[in-house]
Order: C-alpha cells, then structure tokens, then sequence
C-alpha cells in the first residue's frame, strides 16, 4: 500500500512516502502564521506527485496564532487534509494510536501536537527502554520510554513544558534573547537586546554545525545566509555591529550562548532519564548535534535514529 507520512508544522512540513524503492523524504519551509492559504495547494501537489492510497497525518501548526485556538486550527488541517486526499486519512493521537478524522475533530485536543508519540513510539517498539531527544527547528522533545511502553508524565503542550519533557528551544528558530539574559564581551558581562533581531541558526551556521542549506527558515533581518550575515546578527544581540566586534569576538558570544542552550537540554535530559534510570539516548532532528552533546555530557549512551515524524508514522502504519 502506498502510504504517505504528513506532519504538518507551524513552520516546516514534513512527508514520507513509502515508494517501491524505499521512503521518500521531503522536508518544505511553510510558516502557516502567514501563509496559511499556501497549506492546501502545497497538499494538492503532494496529491499529484505521490498518489497515496492513505496518509498518516500529525501536527503541530494549530498552535500557530492564525488561528483564534486550538480547535479552529485543527479543524483547518483536518479540512485542508481531508479535501485534499478525499478520504485515506488517518490521525495519529497522543494516546499512540490512529483515528478518523471525525474523531480527530471531536476529541481534537488528543491530535493537537501529538507529533511526539510517532518517533518514540516507533523507538520503544523497537529498541525497548530508553529517553528520546528530538530536536527540532523550534522545540526539543524528550520522551521517556521502558519495557516498549511510551511512559511519559505528560500529553499536552502545556504539561509537557511543565515536565520538562517539551522544551522551547530548537537548532534553528530560536531567538537568542530567549536564551540567556546576558554573555561575556571583552571579559564584562554584558546585557542581550530582547529584540528579534538572530536566532540558533545563526549560530550554528558559523560554528559550522549546518549549512546553509540546512538553515530552513526566514532570516530575522530578511537578510542572506552567509557566515559574514550570520556573523552581523549575532553582533546586533548586544547592539553591536561588526564594525565593533571582529569575528573572535563574535564567535565567542555565539559559543556562549550555545553552550548555554546545550546546558538547558542536559538539564532536562537529566531530570527525565535520571527519574526514571534509564542510561541511553535515541537522538534525531535537524539539531541531533545538540542532542548528542547534551546526552553525552548527561553520560546517556548514545545512539542515533535516522528518522523523523513522517516516516515514523509510516513505518508504525506498516507493521
């Protein structure tokens, strides 16, 4: 059966098809906060290019704030997706299983964000206990598994923020203001803008971690990519510029900051394996070379999945 894996973002949208040559992966930049009228032509393509005889759907867009709640959002992907499949669809749940989509709109908070519970639950069928660390563009993922079971505290967005099993910080979207209040500069410690004005991926492009290709959102400035680019955001987070700060300088406040960020993913890998004894890591996403520093520095034996949500949901449809 041709199955495609939809998860719809607030920014990204991920797919997978199962062709006869294996999964097809595809990843597109869509930030349904203002462009929510592109979801259903994008899906019509999909449509066309794959012709899936069911699709397993999952998102997390009906947070984005083009919609008034939860429900109205979920109830536009629903449509969106429904429209454009004609029927086939099948919606993953935090409960762990599929449901129809007339469920899906009667009990739309078990569908809302519910993109979590595809890769952990493909990882405790699989590899039996551990911690998964996902790491995405926006948000990190840390979901406890044992005995094959999901065994998380938490369903919801905001239980999981409160259990430290969803945090808010990603590889790429990430303001910096969000992550510390201050960083050294010439050895003085010194107070960061709260303006929009870099985010994680600016950094990780001049540390070298991604490449430009992988920086897979708009830019703060509306400016290019480029390590130079990068480079003058960084700087304008303490109202610099790099006329002011040479390139060490600059440097030095980007590791920093990622320092910073890997200390607050440690901190929550800790508090979750450490609850629960468990001594390994499944780690994935665009940011899994967070992940790895971060279990790593919590002593979790780390292992590596290369898979994202998309596929995910396909591979579970399939057993």
């Amino acid at each position: 059966m041709k199955i495609l894996g939809l998860d719809i973002g607030g920014a990204n949208i991920k797919t997978a098809f199962s062709g006869v040559d294996g999964l097809i992966h595809g990843s597109c930049y869509l930030p349904i906060w203002e462009r929510k009228h592109e979801l259903k032509p994008f899906l019509r393509k999909v449509v066309d290019e794959f012709k899936p005889e069911r699709v397993a759907l999952t998102m997390t867009a009906e947070l984005s704030d083009a919609f008034i709640n939860k429900r109205e959002g979920v109830n536009f992907i629903l449509e969106s997706v429904d429209e454009c499949f004609n029927g086939g669809v099948l919606v993953l749940s935090t409960d762990g299983v599929f449901i129809s989509p007339e469920e899906a709109r009667r009990e739309y908070m078990k569908v809302a964000s519910a993109n979590w519970v595809a890769i952990s639950q493909y990882a405790a069928q699989r590899y039996d206990s551990g911690v998964l660390v996902d790491v995405g563009s926006t948000t990190t993922d840390i979901i406890p598994f044992s005995d094959g079971l999901l065994v998380p505290e938490a369903r919801t967005d905001l239980e999981r923020l409160q259990s430290s099993e969803l945090l808010y910080t990603g590889a790429l979207r990430t303001n910096l203001a969000a992550i510390a209040d201050s960083v050294p500069v010439r050895g003085v410690e010194t107070g960061v803008s709260s303006e929009f004005f870099a985010l994680t991926a600016d950094i990780y492009r001049i540390l070298g971690d991604i490449t430009e290709c992988d920086y897979m959102c708009d830019t703060p400035d509306g400016r290019g990519k480029s390590i130079r680019e990068c480079m003058a955001r960084i700087a304008r987070v303490v109202c610099a510029d790099t006329l002011m700060l040479d390139e060490e300088e600059i440097r030095g406040i980007a590791c920093y900051l990622r320092d910073r960020q890997l200390d607050r993913v440690k901190g929550g890998i800790e508090k979750i394996a450490g609850s629960r004894g468990l001594d390994k890591a499944f780690i994935c996403g665009i940011g899994s070379f967070i992940a790895e520093k971060a279990a790593s520095k919590a002593g979790l034996e780390i292992h590596r999945l290369e898979m994202n949500t998309a596929s995910a949901m396909v591979n579970l449809l399939m057993r």
